[in-house]
């Protein structure tokens, strides 16, 4: 069996690594002139030394940090309160968030998992970032999340593509990930345990030989969806996604495990139906990015020409071929002088170098690349001191509509697996407190994550200037007819105007607290209309006090009847006043 799993898994891998050998070579084309530091997917360059012969602007590599920058900073904004871009929310009852007691687990949860990830040690600042990198210039980025070998917390780590391989679905979605990885038999044996190697690479840790003993081999990790296992079970070689390395070398099965969820984020720029990897921004600004590097080529060598420009003197006994390189002498017969009635022996050649159409013709390119990586977009519309609510308004939708679609690609490929998946690792290791301690109404129910982005907040304020240009409407509409005002639920507005604008959730009070402090003013209320109105029966019951409570001794039996009337009247008065 285990014989016929590596034979399958080899086979499927050299598959893979065939069928990527074209995009390869477009891979090691974009890196040489958008990230020297990422070549490496050919046999003839190694991505440990920049290759950089074949970059003569750098306007196209800062037009691609400006990219990622944006993207980074979109995705995962730290403008937003408490610098969280993440909201955990229960999925179908979002109510839930107004009990106190689960308002304090979900925010202490929220706290504990941002702490995780931006612990310096978990590295995700430095995975994100080469991911983001990655997805722009190639199209296609991988990290992975997991624990720290020592098990102390949450571990990020990214891997050059030149290393990875994809295995998609129908649907084109990833269902298993090649990474290819080299290691001399020390390393193997550190890594994984000397008992566990293959038969080959023990061999080789026992060579005297030293270049035996550092002479790197292949090892090949997988992990793949599994379709048939048993959810119940504990096992880690019987959960979702199976995991195993393979010795390539010897063929051997060095380790198996599983993982309950992938434990990749793969995101992707743009694919096509039955291609594993994105197409990034690079693929396509790369036809412009070859043109501006040749005009620098050729502007370079103009100028230096223009500076330094060749030369032309005689000479009585030898003529040579013409150099026109920069410095360049050309020798020629002394006679020519006479004959074509040059006035200076020794000259300068004039190059005739049309220099200004040059550098129009490299702006021109420089602009339209810095159109391809989306200058012109990523950059939210602000409201100018000339611009109108309603310009504001249309430019903001414009924002949306441009790059709405593809930020909510990458929220459901990227930041939306490595967060789940980085949440459920911490619950299963106890982070967020024991299982039990999760309130009663939080039991068995679904969470997700709402995500902070510009697009977002756009799209919220948007929805909120047309409700807001709405209720104008509505108030002039009140000021003739006042009742109408009873339809709307201005509680409701204020909290949605709190929401659309990022209002810090600290600063609004809980519906619970709202209603609470409405019964003490109402509480409040009556005691002062209490006192009120016993201020105001106080001369009364004082006339009675001073009187003896009824009538004069010896008055008729009807006046006593009248008297003790107006007493109990009285006190029937008071007692209404009081609430009793």
């Amino acid at each position: 069996m285990t014989e016929q799993l590596v034979k399958q898994t080899l086979d499927k891998f050299k598959q893979r690594k065939a069928e990527r050998t074209n995009l390869n070579q477009l891979w090691e084309e974009i890196a040489e002139v958008l990230a020297p530091e990422r070549c490496g997917f050919m046999n003839t360059s190694s991505y440990k030394n920049r290759n950089d012969a074949r970059i003569y602007d750098t306007q196209p590599i800062i037009a691609k940090r400006g990219l990622v920058n944006a993207i980074s900073g979109m995705l995962r904004p730290k403008s937003t309160s408490g610098g969280k871009w993440f909201d955990i929310v229960p999925a179908y009852r979002e109510e839930l968030l107004d009990d106190v007691e689960v308002k304090g687990w979900i925010d202490n949860a929220e706290n504990t998992l941002w702490q995780q990830m931006y612990n310096p040690t978990a590295g995700f600042i430095e995975a994100t970032g080469e991911v983001d990198d990655d997805l722009v210039t190639f199209g296609t980025g991988l990290g992975y999340v997991g624990l720290r070998p020592d098990m102390s917390g949450l571990m990020y780590k990214a891997f050059h593509l030149n290393k990875v391989y994809l295995d998609v679905d129908g649907l084109n979605e990833v269902v298993g990930v090649f990474v290819a990885e080299q290691y001399s038999p020390r390393q193997a044996a550190m890594l994984f345990g000397e008992e566990n190697l293959g038969a080959k690479t023990k061999e080789r840790l026992r060579q005297t030989n030293k270049k035996a003993r550092d002479d790197k081999s292949e090892y090949i990790w997988c992990v793949s969806q599994r379709f048939e296992f048993d959810p119940m079970s504990r096992s880690n070689t019987d959960m979702a996604y199976s995991s195993i390395v393979i010795d390539v070398d010897s063929e051997h099965v060095i380790e198996e495990s599983g993982y309950e969820e992938m434990p990749f984020f793969i995101p992707r720029w743009d694919t096509r139906s039955n291609e594993a990897f994105g197409r990034g921004v690079g693929t396509l600004a790369l036809p412009s990015v070859l043109t501006l590097n040749q005009m620098g080529k050729t502007m370079l060598r103009a100028l230096h020409r223009a500076v330094d420009p060749p030369w032309l003197l005689p000479s009585d006994s030898m003529v040579n071929a013409p150099q026109l390189r920069p410095g360049g002498v050309s020798y020629y017969d002394a006679k020519a002088i006479r004959n074509l009635g040059l006035s200076k022996p020794f000259q300068q050649m004039d190059s005739a170098a049309q220099i200004p159409w040059g550098l129009n013709a490299q702006q021109a390119e420089r602009e339209s690349i810095m159109q391809l990586f989306f200058k012109n977009v990523l950059s939210l519309p602000i409201g100018g001191p000339t611009m109108t609510a309603t310009e504001v308004l249309e430019r903001r939708e414009s924002f949306v509509r441009e790059v709405g679609s593809l930020l909510g690609g990458l929220e459901k490929s990227y930041t939306s697996v490595l967060t789940e998946r980085s949440f459920n690792i911490l619950l299963r290791k106890g982070a967020f407190g024991p299982l039990e301690e999760i309130p009663d109404v939080l039991q068995g129910e679904d969470i997700t994550f709402r995500f902070a982005s510009p697009v977002e907040k756009a799209k919220r304020q948007i929805e909120e200037a047309g409700v807001s240009m709405a209720m104008d409407k509505v108030l002039q509409i009140g000021q003739i007819k006042p009742e109408i005002m009873d339809r709307f639920n201005f509680d409701e507005y204020a909290k949605f105007i709190a929401k659309s604008n990022d209002f810090p959730h600290e600063l609004i009070k809980p519906d619970a607290m709202v209603e609470q402090e409405a019964q003490m003013k109402a509480m409040q209320m009556q005691q002062e209309k209490k006192m009120q109105t016993m201020q105001q029966m106080a001369p009364m019951i004082g006339q009675l006090t001073a009187g003896g409570g009824g009538a004069p001794r010896g008055a008729p039996p009807e006046d006593e009847a009248e008297s003790d009337e107006q007493v109990a009247q009285l006190a029937q008065a008071v007692g209404g006043a009081l609430g009793g």
